[in-house]
């Protein structure tokens, strides 16, 4: 699986960046999310400052909540814990001299890459970052089912970990909901299982289309 993040993929954790860097919004800026990738000279380079720009986390309200108690807060993308109520300076994940497949509070196993260097990198393609110029999240979700027997319940983890997060913040149509639902449910009937082929339409947002 390394092989495959890395060679095919593209991807990594392990880029030395300036967490505390700023961008530089103003209108003679000179950032590479400004510059298109064929005016890149130095491609490693051009890779190592876009991380720094749009791949670099900083907690939040948004990852840390809101506590009633007003105590620490813990970073659901697990970057850490800030000292203080309000202040928002976790650590960051922690290095990793190997990769791993740790199991997220929900259950679903993510494939982390080695992170030797900065502890707030978000592990990304950077074949997709150079060609997006900005940020792209990518994550490997793993299947421990045989291909040809899948388990519906790993498709339904993965399912609900997709739809979450496509649309984060607004909420899914009941109807897509039970769509998606019912398909399942008469996967798990069936004696023999195999995957149908079917076209789905999704319901956007305003701003997402």
């Amino acid at each position: 699986m390394e092989k495959y993040a890395t060679n095919v993929l593209d991807m990594t954790s392990d880029v030395e960046v300036d967490e505390e860097h700023k961008t530089d919004t103003s209108a003679d800026s000179i950032s590479p999310l400004k510059r298109r990738f064929c005016e890149s000279v130095d491609h490693q380079e051009d890779s190592r400052l876009l991380c720094q720009e749009c791949m670099v986390h900083k907690c939040d309200n948004y990852c840390l909540g809101d506590c009633p108690k007003v105590e620490p807060r813990q970073c659901r993308f697990e970057y850490g814990k800030e000292t203080e109520y309000g202040k928002a300076d976790t650590d960051g994940r922690e290095r990793l001299d190997t990769s791993v497949i740790p199991v997220d509070r929900r259950g679903i196993e993510h494939f982390r890459l080695i992170r030797t260097k900065s502890r707030k990198v978000v592990q990304h393609s950077k074949t997709l970052l150079q060609g997006w110029r900005g940020n792209c999240d990518v994550q490997l979700l793993i299947y421990r089912s045989h291909p040809d027997k899948p388990d519906i319940t790993e498709i339904e983890n993965v399912r609900k970990y997709v739809v979450a997060y496509a649309s984060k913040k607004n909420h899914t149509s009941k109807n897509e909901r039970e769509a998606i639902q019912n398909i399942i449910e008469r996967l798990t009937s069936r004696p023999v299982l195999t995957l149908p082929k079917f076209h789905t339409q999704f319901e956007f947002s305003r701003h997402q289309r």
